[in-house]
């Protein structure tokens, strides 16, 4: 059954400008794999089927840094993947009769039908000018992954089963070796996580390991900069007043374990809103960038 829905319209947008910004921090041998994504993504609009082949996001590499604090070590460079299982689903009316209709390509609507998840490795690099991308160790056939050559770190940003445990909205590490620390066996903890688009989570990779750059380079006063504040903030508000809803004024448990059985509603990032049906409070109904605004 599908789950939380997207306009796809807006998805394209958001990945499109995504690489707009975030060019100069990916490495140029495999920034062509987000080109990859966003025709995957352009495919299901003319697309007639109602489940489509998963959204996949292969090996895309940044470049070398060592922005990652202020007194950083070593200079690493992150791997990032992941997959959506993806279908299509129906547009919710919205309520404003036939003038306020948008044309149907913009309309057109999927949602998550299965996995969703990121996976982000954090590797050594020979230097912070450039390196070679590690060779794989394995194929994975003899149960070793080739992402392990030189990895320091691993973490993943996912979207969880309606009837999984922990928060729908998650980040997880390790967790896909079967030695400590963080074994495959033991999945915990599942950390509550804002992230709910692929490109959202690949922004929190970069805000980590390009701490200054990242923060100048969206701050910009030019689109594409303006157009991603303004989609990432009108998003993140609806999930910010779900989740707190969801905590105050909804269950009968304490607030965080009211959040970690919480499901959002499929068109949480879909309908058309005036008022939230838990709190009776107004919902942003328009984007808002806040370096315009002042707030």
């Amino acid at each position: 059954m599908p789950g939380l829905q997207f306009k796809i319209a807006d998805l394209l947008r958001e990945a499109r400008d995504f690489k707009g910004i975030a060019a100069s921090f990916l490495d140029r041998n495999t920034a062509w794999q987000l080109d990859q994504f966003t025709n995957s993504l352009t495919g299901t609009q003319s697309a007639t089927t109602t489940h489509f082949k998963p959204l996949e996001l292969e090996d895309l590499w940044t470049i070398p840094t060592r922005q990652y604090d202020r007194h950083p070590g070593q200079p690493v460079r992150a791997c990032i993947s992941g997959i959506w299982e993806i279908a299509r689903a129906e547009p919710q009316p919205s309520g404003l009769g036939d003038k306020r209709k948008r044309a149907k390509k913009n309309s057109q609507v999927i949602a998550f039908s299965g996995k969703a998840s990121m996976r982000i490795t954090i590797h050594k690099a020979d230097s912070a000018e450039g390196v070679k991308i590690p060779p794989p160790v394995g194929d994975g056939s003899d149960g070793i992954e080739g992402d392990r050559h030189d990895r320091v770190a691993m973490w993943r940003i996912e979207c969880g089963a309606l009837d999984g445990p922990g928060s729908y909205f998650h980040m997880q590490v390790l967790g896909d070796e079967p030695d400590p620390p963080f074994p495959k066996w033991l999945p915990v903890p599942r950390l509550p996580s804002l992230f709910s688009t692929p490109m959202a989570a690949i922004e929190f990779c970069l805000g980590e390991l390009f701490q200054d750059q990242w923060a100048k380079e969206v701050a910009a006063s030019q689109s594409p900069a303006e157009s991603w504040r303004s989609r990432q903030g009108e998003r993140l508000g609806y999930l910010l007043h779900w989740l707190r809803c969801e905590a105050m004024l909804k269950g009968s448990s304490s607030p965080w374990v009211n959040l970690k059985d919480a499901v959002p509603p499929d068109d949480l990032f879909v309908r058309e809103r005036n008022t939230c049906e838990a709190c009776n409070g107004k919902w942003a109904s328009a984007r808002v960038d806040p370096l315009r605004t002042g707030s």
